[in-house]
């Protein structure tokens, strides 16, 4: 099998295992601990496609530029600590300086994205704009 191959594969693999982890996850904690749903799925599946790609990107780079994997691992662990930092995942937001949650929203895996999609206060889909009224300007949609 060629190298190319073997790295599309591993590819899949992780894809499929992300999309299976988080199905996992958003069932578990809207059925067993009672949390609603994501507002927006569509932009929850959006912002998960391009959190995902994006920390797949960031691996993939990593592995081209690392002369060893033993180097690759240890760059990989620090920018994967890094990201999650950013997130709020060691220290909640409401702690961090505003300029820490501000890199956050940017820095992958996207978190604010995921966040407006679960929540519905981030932007809608596209489709959602166009089919329903614009309440922002209080006119019921019409043009």
């Amino acid at each position: 099998m060629s190298p190319a191959a073997v790295l599309v594969v591993r590819l899949l693999v992780n894809l499929l295992t992300a999309v299976v982890g988080t199905v996992l996850t958003v069932a578990v904690a809207v059925l067993a601990f009672d949390v609603p749903a994501p507002r927006h799925p569509i932009g929850f599946a959006t912002a998960f496609l391009c959190g995902t790609s994006a920390v797949f990107a960031l691996g993939l780079l990593i592995a081209a530029v690392a002369p060893r994997a033993r180097v690759a691992t240890g760059i990989g662990t620090l920018v994967f600590m890094l990201t999650q930092f950013f997130a709020g995942v060691y220290l909640p937001k409401f702690l961090l300086p505003d300029v820490i949650i501000r890199i956050g929203e940017f820095v992958p895996p996207g978190t604010g994205g995921f966040q407006g999609a679960w929540t519905g206060d981030g932007g809608r889909p596209a489709a959602a704009r166009r089919d329903g009224p614009d309440r922002a300007r209080g006119d019921g949609g019409g043009r």
